[in-house]
């Protein structure tokens, strides 16, 4: 289903009219989306992603809580807390490195403070 879309936006002075058709989905999306800032100007949400993602798995210790983390999990945390981000490898598979946000990228665990909506990898070899 579409929806139209109107908006009144000023061009050279004047008003003018601004109408587009989008998909109703499309539109819904980009409502929930929002502009990528969480909804709590305090928080911040952590995307965890384990390479491969049958390597193991990743746990976030953060303020007084700790979760566990699968591939493609999201921790909501406090502006400014330190968070300490230990892979634990499955059978046959070893830590490698982080990547994404994680600036120390070899050694395990990691603590650093979180000051955006940030993704972090961590990367496992099969042995």
């Amino acid at each position: 289903m579409y929806k139209s879309v109107r908006s009144n936006m000023l061009l050279g002075g004047g008003a003018r009219l601004f109408f587009a058709v989008v998909p109703a989905a499309f539109l819904a999306a980009l409502v929930l989306a929002g502009c990528d800032n969480p909804t709590n100007a305090n928080e911040y949400t952590l995307t965890v992603s384990i390479d491969p993602d049958t390597g193991g798995n990743v746990l976030v210790l953060y303020g007084s809580s700790n979760k566990e983390c699968n591939n493609g999990d999201k921790v909501k945390v406090t502006a400014g807390d330190s968070v300490s981000l230990e892979a634990i490898a499955m059978s046959k598979y070893k830590f490698i490195y982080w990547s994404g946000a994680v600036l120390d990228t070899i050694n395990n665990p990691v603590k650093f403070a979180v000051k955006g909506n940030w993704k972090v990898t961590a990367h496992f070899l099969h042995e």
